[in-house]
């Protein structure tokens, strides 16, 4: 039975409402990586594409760069919005987050349970958090998590995390500027923090870290290739 069949099988709002999820779900980026290509050459960046990255090569964040699945592999050309850039030891995450795990500054010593209220407040279930409860578990999550990340002396690409993982979907989102200047995304940001703090330590063993790419400045695209690269123990974990 094809779609339109079941369409008219089935007219219910909500199953309209789950047809039009499938359709519009994540495969439908899929035709970036054809468009890309098309337009761009074999070096275009393909949708969540698994980049690897010095932890000290990214010094600035950008904003409002648009929803993560829109901005994936998005080729910008002309301008680089150099205006919504800020250093990342100005943001909020990384600054409590070196604090913490740098400093020793407990979690309520710093604003990190406030601004995940916040974040909570705005949007219900933000961080998997629905109460203090929650706020309170995650950060202890993400102690163990540091932990496990120290131990380890890295992060590990999002398959040997999620082994059914699309790529490096979820991953510390990186955009490449012109000339292939390297800014810290919106998502992902603790955990790039753990990296950043444990890097601050002398503690990263291995200083690359996977990330996902994001927008890509139209002459970042020769910068790509050596992005690609992974270290030589992860050199079996290839982003499809």
């Amino acid at each position: 039975m094809d779609l339109k069949q079941m369409l008219r099988k089935n007219k219910s709002r909500k199953f309209f409402e789950l047809a039009l999820a499938e359709l519009t779900g994540y495969r439908i980026y899929i035709l970036r990586d054809v468009h890309n290509r098309i337009v761009h050459g074999d070096d275009a960046p393909r949708f969540a594409e698994r980049l690897w990255m010095d932890i000290e090569d990214c010094s600035m964040r950008m904003k409002r760069m648009g929803r993560k699945d829109e901005i994936s592999a998005k080729v910008i050309k002309g301008a680089w919005p150099y205006e919504n850039s800020i250093p990342v030891e100005e943001i909020s995450i990384i600054r409590d987050c070196v604090q913490h795990w740098l400093h020793g500054v407990p979690w309520e010593e710093t604003d990190e349970a406030e601004r995940i209220a916040r974040a909570m407040e705005k949007y219900p279930g933000a961080y998997g958090c629905r109460s203090m409860s929650d706020i309170d578990d995650y950060l202890r999550r993400l102690d163990s998590l540091f932990d496990e990340i120290a131990e380890d002396g890295g992060l590990k690409p999002r398959d040997r995390v999620e082994p059914r993982n699309f790529r490096e979907r979820g991953g510390i989102v990186v955009h490449v500027g012109p000339d292939g200047e390297l800014f810290l995304g919106e998502d992902g940001n603790h955990r790039f923090a753990i990296a950043y703090s444990l890097n601050l330590m002398g503690r990263l063993t291995e200083k690359r870290v996977p990330v996902e790419v994001g927008c890509v400045h139209e002459s970042a695209i020769d910068h790509l290739e050596g992005l690609r690269e992974p270290p030589v123990q992860h050199q079996d974990s290839v982003s499809r």
